[in-house]
């Protein structure tokens, strides 16, 4: 044992494997960063074997003999609750698609950049794709007389996604007017480049230039306080898809997701959408017959009594006003 290594496996499974928190220190990849205790006691060799025996998960002090019990063990821990998804309003994508255009320039590469943003704007926006998905796109994968788009998602899965009226429309803009063609690309030295969206370099764009990109809208846009991003888009696509069509499962299917568990994570909205689809769909509202109880409708205001009376005034005085002869001064009465 004296000439194995502080980092040698078998002598950390050992009993004799006192100097633990020496491992710690030398295999964290920081200096002065020193690991958790549930991080040793999650991957220790005695706890795997005690779990898989049946018996019950024995503490690192316990495995070296030198506390008789747990003292976590009467610790009870606070629940984690659920992450809150950002999205973005209406008026916040109506900010970012008139901040594709930058400031103070009119030239034509500038236009170009404008439509390539907003094109790139709104297929976020409308499919929910990944942002590794997008950069990768290729002219083959849009089929614009079916108005489809095909992506390439996790563990080189296929899906197809059909594109909204505006979204099409914009995408096909960018296509047709504005993106390098043959001949160009070929004087930039990427002949038979195809990849959908280019950065100014005539290349395809990467993770890091879509970044950029939307910091710089963010930063056009004036939004402050929130987090721009196309995963942003992505959820808002998923929240808004949700509540217009109130089906989880083609949203599974639309987002490349194995199963509904990251799904149900948008189908806790927030309260306001809430009560409002509950407002909407109550089902003490939605009765066949009348019920017996009081006829009386709910009322939609409430207003104080300084109001009333301000209210009771106004009208008594537009009542006047239309009576010949009333409602104005004897001076100007003829």
């Amino acid at each position: 044992m004296e000439n194995a290594s502080a980092t040698d496996p078998a002598l950390l499974a050992s009993e004799e494997s006192s100097f633990c928190p020496l491992f710690y220190r030398l295999s964290s990849g920081f200096p002065s960063r020193v690991r958790e205790p549930r991080i040793f006691k999650k991957y220790h060799p005695g706890r795997k074997k005690n779990h898989a025996e049946g018996g019950e998960k024995e503490d690192f002090g316990e495995a070296m003999h030198t506390l008789e019990s747990n003292p976590f063990d009467q610790v009870v821990f606070p629940k984690v609750g659920r992450p809150l998804i950002q999205t973005i309003t209406t008026d916040e994508f109506e900010k970012l698609l008139l901040a594709c255009a930058p400031p103070n320039e009119t030239s034509p590469f500038a236009e170009r950049a404008a439509v390539r943003n907003r094109a790139i704007l709104w297929l976020l926006y409308d499919t929910g794709i990944r942002v590794s998905e997008l950069i990768h796109l290729r002219l083959g994968d849009v089929d614009r007389k079916k108005g489809v788009v095909t992506v390439l998602g996790k563990g080189s899965k296929e899906r197809r996604i059909a594109l909204g009226q505006n979204c099409l429309r914009n995408l096909s803009y960018y296509l047709d007017k504005h993106r390098p063609n043959a001949e160009e690309l070929a004087d930039w030295g990427s002949a038979g480049e195809d990849h959908v969206f280019l950065s100014e370099t005539r290349q395809p764009l990467t993770k890091n230039g879509m970044e950029m990109l939307f910091k710089r809208l963010k930063g056009r846009a004036g939004i402050t306080g929130k987090r721009i991003s196309p995963h942003i888009l992505r959820h808002t696509f998923a929240i808004n898809y949700l509540i217009k069509s109130n089906d989880p499962f083609s949203l599974q299917e639309l987002l490349g997701h194995e199963d509904l568990t990251t799904v149900q994570n948008y189908m806790h909205m927030n309260d306001t959408i809430l009560q409002e689809q509950k407002r909407k769909y109550s089902p003490g509202d939605h009765l066949p017959t009348r019920m017996p109880g009081p006829r009386e409708t709910r009322r939609k205001g409430y207003a104080t009594k300084e109001q009333s009376r301000s209210n009771r005034r106004v009208n008594e005085l537009d009542a006047s006003a239309q009576k010949p002869g009333k409602g104005v001064p004897p001076s100007r009465r003829k």
